[in-house]
């Protein structure tokens, strides 16, 4: 059997009929799950405020974009109402803000971890003093952000239960750099980030991925493979042939970082190295909708890179 997972917002289901709107996802998802290894990977609040907001409350409403009315305990409920299906479930986390999908917690409270249309926040960052009460904390002043995540998530997963943590972009390093200066940045940059995956991993199991136009094994000047040890399942943002040539419309991305042949060598790389940690390795083909599929055709010059 093969594992199959879907990447899917929490207003798809209804809070007010949580069984029978995953009875209706499990019927109409049928037919790309199959008898497979199933997985549901759940944007509960795309940065994480029902996380970070986390008090211990778990009859408050939780604080998300996504969807309204929805407590924690309905949560828990979706969570549990999706395995007695046979899905594995994961709760994704963004590392980054964007301004067209507000967060109230770094707005509010932490805007020193960086705000900006589309920016990646910094997870090593101290917090300041806020006036919030967390299920953890009494002060987060002075504490990195990823450590303050990693107790905050292992708190609220004990109460709701999800099976895996996925760290999506921002959580490698910035999406979208490849460049770095020499290796002792890398050296320097792979030791904090090991860290980071370690504190987290003893709070759950890790999902995690390539940054967008990472072709090579270092993602932003990490070496992923000192990360892998941490990390339950990694995957390899490989559609090159969509990914790339949309933003070639709005970044000067020359050189070999956007052609096939570096790419399939970082998915080559990433097996091998997943194979030897005992990593599970998946290959994103394509994401979102307005990333076009036929750059063979669009763009030919990249079959000669």
């Amino acid at each position: 059997m093969i594992d199959r997972w879907a990447e899917i917002n929490l207003e798809c289901f209804d809070s007010k009929d949580i069984s029978g709107s995953v009875s209706r996802f499990v019927r109409d998802s049928l037919p790309y799950f199959g008898d497979e290894n199933k997985g549901v990977s759940l944007i509960v609040e795309f940065h994480g405020d029902n996380i970070h907001m986390w008090n211990g409350a778990i009859d408050a409403e939780m604080p998300t974009t996504m969807a309204k009315g929805w407590s924690y305990r309905k949560l828990k409920e979706l969570v549990d109402s999706l395995h007695s299906h046979g899905f594995e479930v994961a709760h994704s986390h963004q590392a980054n803000y964007y301004e067209y999908i507000p967060s109230q917690w770094i707005n509010d409270y932490h805007p020193e971890l960086g705000k900006g249309i589309m920016s990646f926040i910094d997870i090593t960052k101290p917090l300041r003093k806020d006036t919030l009460r967390y299920a953890e904390f009494d002060n987060v002043e002075g504490i990195p952000y990823y450590k303050f995540f990693a107790k905050q998530w292992r708190s609220f997963n004990d109460e709701i239960g999800f099976d895996y943590i996925f760290l999506r972009d921002g959580w490698l390093g910035k999406s979208w750099r490849r460049s770095f200066r020499n290796f002792r940045e890398i050296r320097y940059k792979t030791d904090i980030y090991i860290k980071i995956f370690k504190e987290i991993s003893k709070n759950g199991k890790i999902i995690t991925w390539s940054t967008g136009m990472s072709a090579n094994p270092f993602h932003d000047g990490i070496d992923i493979e000192k990360i892998l040890p941490y990390v339950k399942i990694y995957m390899t943002q490989s559609y090159s042939t969509a990914w790339q040539d949309f933003w070639m419309k709005f970044q000067s991305i020359t050189g070999y970082e956007g052609g096939y042949t570096p790419h399939i060598f970082t998915t080559l790389i990433n097996r091998e190295l997943t194979a030897k940690h005992g990593v599970k390795h998946y290959i994103i083909l394509n994401a979102w909708d307005w990333e076009g599929w036929n750059a063979i055709t669009h763009i030919g010059e990249r079959l000669n890179l």
